[in-house]
């Protein structure tokens, strides 16, 4: 995305406090929120990563997909995005699942990998949307001069 285009335009722009429930989290892994986090130049908003203690584990990322309002989340490989691999069937938990709630974004989170179970939780992702608002004010002011009670010098 080109940095010039990146503007606060009712899009989501920022990320308050992130919870998360964790049901189950796989032992190669920690999990790190990014709460308070805002919209990079480059149009991306990091919610969480799941970060392998192994460097041959590939890594996910939460991310916020404007387009579809939810999170998604990416997977890397050497540092490098590779999100051909949610197409094997050994991984899955590219889209997570909204939950209805009062209280705000609520998602379900289920990864799977080549290794087995990844992750399973619940993540409350609070989101702060923003405009900016330009607005231009034009004034026309007709000066009419009234010669009604005129008295000419002497």
């Amino acid at each position: 995305m080109d940095k010039n285009r990146v503007k606060k335009d009712g899009r989501v722009w920022e990320l308050k406090e992130v919870n998360i429930k964790i049901a189950y989290l796989n032992p190669n892994y920690t999990i790190n929120p990014h709460s308070h986090n805002k919209l990079s130049e480059h149009g991306l908003l990091t919610i969480a990563e799941l970060i392998p203690n192994n460097l041959a584990l590939p890594k996910f990322v939460f991310r916020w997909d404007d387009k579809n309002e939810a999170m998604d989340v990416d997977l890397y490989v050497d540092r490098e995005i590779n999100n051909d691999l949610w197409k094997d069937k050994r991984y899955e938990g590219h889209h997570t699942k909204r939950l209805t709630s009062e209280k705000g974004r609520i998602y379900e989170v289920k990864i799977k990998s080549p290794l087995g179970r990844i992750f399973e939780g619940l993540m409350r992702v609070p989101v702060i949307m923003a405009l900016d608002w330009e607005e231009t004010i034009t004034f026309k002011v007709d000066l009419v001069e009234k010669f009604e009670s005129y008295e000419a010098p002497s």
